[in-house]
């Protein structure tokens, strides 16, 4: 039955039971024997029908049509967890779409030592293994950790064979197989606190963490921003910003090492640097982005961009307020479509078409905000198949939120929490996007599209159909991980895992591991 039927019943049964009954008389108007108790019954079944009635009403009234869907569907969609340490991160491998590999960054107490730990799942976080144990008696933490870059044939070409390098017989495994074999180059730092004293040490592991080498830290103490590293597709090659907090440690700016951490030469002095990110096709176009703590008096700018691996440099960000930028990302179609997202604290979230040059703000609607964007940090991740699917979504300290149309426009997918931490990969496993769910919904809307947009071929295998109202968030075959509490002052932090673009959610429990009997410890510093 329609909500059109049900109304016209129910119209239906309130002219025949709301018209008040009129007592039966004698022919000279008194009222017969009985029937003086008959019209209060009456009364009272007339008062019930009518509250039902107003029920109904309530149920079947639609939602109010300036009201966002998703704001009112969708404020919290996520399940009751086991609260886990506030540092704890989830990092899927670059390839975890093929390798279903996660690494687990946390930190653990043993008597008498404070341990920082890695512990890596090769099952999707079925199970779990240590991989990383470095202990000591005071303060000790992990505040770099970054996977090398893979070249996307090695995940992406299945399948695909080759005669034998070695003895030029025989066939090849699938790149898959080659990819999973090969392990992942890795790269650990840990700070160390005792007091007044402070240190910093640098770990790297080219398979995938079963074995580490101790390499030159980057940082001395308090002079680099926690996970601020970055590393590239060129083997070998990574990028660290530094500046000072407290005492002066190693020169501020830009350091960059061209073998994998042995070596380190400062690449940019003339400034301290909050942010670095790399074109995800560095080894070929050698792309370096930074966002200064301090406005260059050479370039007159506070964001710079090299073309030759951090040789020259040249400005960028028009359009960007100078404010404390901690994150630079760049869209994996870096090499097509020239774009970028970056954000501070309580400003719009900005996007560049033109690797950097300029920027206009993109969320919330109604920027640029330079302050008082009501958002705190927020911190975006694009689709891994950006641009032919136009999602980005953006972890907020009031929710996480998700665009199907490069930023024009936006849902909200979990509400009254502070997301952050967000990581997105491809789903293991995912055929595509059912056609029952390829549909977006109502949300904010830019006033005016941006350059590229306007083609309707451009995202034509992803492009969103006319929103349904109540049709909720839209499918995407990405996997989302976060972490996330409650908006209440004092509520722990959980981490949540989505297997389908933030539609529903999955705890992911701090794992029970055990340290193995064989694991060799990094080392034991007093």
């Amino acid at each position: 039955m329609s909500r059109g039927q049900v109304a016209r019943c129910l119209c239906t049964a309130a002219h025949a039971l709301g018209t008040r009954p009129r007592m039966k008389t004698d022919g000279h108007g008194r009222p017969l024997r009985g029937a003086a108790q008959r019209p209060a019954r009456a009364i009272v079944r007339l008062a019930i029908v009518r509250l039902v009635l107003v029920a109904a009403m309530l149920v079947l009234a639609p939602v109010h049509p300036a009201a966002p869907v998703a704001a009112q569907e969708r404020d919290n969609p996520l399940p009751t967890c086991s609260a886990i340490r506030y540092g704890d991160k989830v990092i899927p491998s670059p390839g975890y779409t093929v390798d279903r590999t996660l690494f687990w960054i946390t930190e653990w107490y043993r008597y008498p030592y404070n341990h920082a730990v890695v512990l890596r799942s090769t099952d999707d976080g079925a199970t779990w293994l240590q991989v990383f144990d470095y202990p000591y008696r005071f303060s000790v933490g992990i505040t770099a950790f970054e996977i090398a870059s893979v070249q996307e044939t090695d995940i992406h070409a299945l399948g695909s064979t080759t005669v034998d390098e070695n003895s030029g017989l025989g066939r090849r495994p699938a790149r898959a197989a080659i990819f999973k074999s090969a392990g992942l180059t890795v790269f650990v730092g840990v700070s160390l606190h005792s007091g007044y004293y402070g240190d910093s040490l640098f770990f790297r592991s080219n398979d995938s963490g079963d074995t580490w080498q101790e390499m030159t830290a980057p940082c001395s103490d308090l002079d680099c921003l926690p996970f601020s590293l970055r590393a590239t597709n060129r083997p070998g090659a990574l990028f660290q910003p530094r500046r000072w907090f407290f005492d002066p440690g190693l020169p501020q700016g830009v350091a960059r090492s061209q073998d994998g951490g042995a070596t380190w030469q400062q690449i940019w002095s003339e400034t301290p640097a909050n942010a670095v990110a790399v074109s995800p096709d560095f080894d070929s176009d050698q792309t370096v982005f930074v966002a200064l703590a301090g406005r260059s008096s050479t370039l007159d700018a506070d964001f710079i961009i090299s073309h030759d691996g951090g040789d020259t440099w040249s400005a960028g960000g028009q359009g960007l307020c100078f404010l404390y930028i901690s994150q630079i990302i760049a869209s994996p179609g870096f090499a097509r479509d020239r774009t970028l997202l970056t954000s501070a604290d309580d400003s719009s979230l900005y996007m560049s078409q033109d690797g950097s040059l300029t920027w206009q703000a993109i969320f919330p609607p109604g920027g640029p905000f330079c302050y008082n964007a009501g958002f705190g940090f927020v911190k975006p991740q694009f689709s891994p198949d950006y641009p032919d699917d136009p999602t980005i979504y953006a972890a907020t300290s009031v929710g996480l939120y998700a665009s199907y149309d490069a930023g024009q426009s936006w849902v909200l997918l979990v509400g009254d929490h502070h997301a952050s931490d967000l990581v997105v990969r491809g789903t293991p496993g995912a055929r595509g996007i059912p056609a029952s769910h390829a549909r977006s919904v109502v949300g904010w809307q830019q006033s005016s599209p941006r350059s590229g947009q306007d083609d309707p071929a451009l995202h034509h295998t992803y492009l969103p159909i006319a929103a349904v109202q109540g049709a909720g968030p839209a499918y995407r075959s990405h996997t989302l991980f976060m972490q996330a509490w409650p908006s209440t002052p004092g509520s722990a932090s959980f981490l949540y895992k989505s297997n389908d673009g933030g539609r529903t959610w999955q705890c992911m429990e701090r794992p029970t591991v055990r340290p193995q009997a064989f694991l060799p410890l990094v080392g034991i510093r007093q």
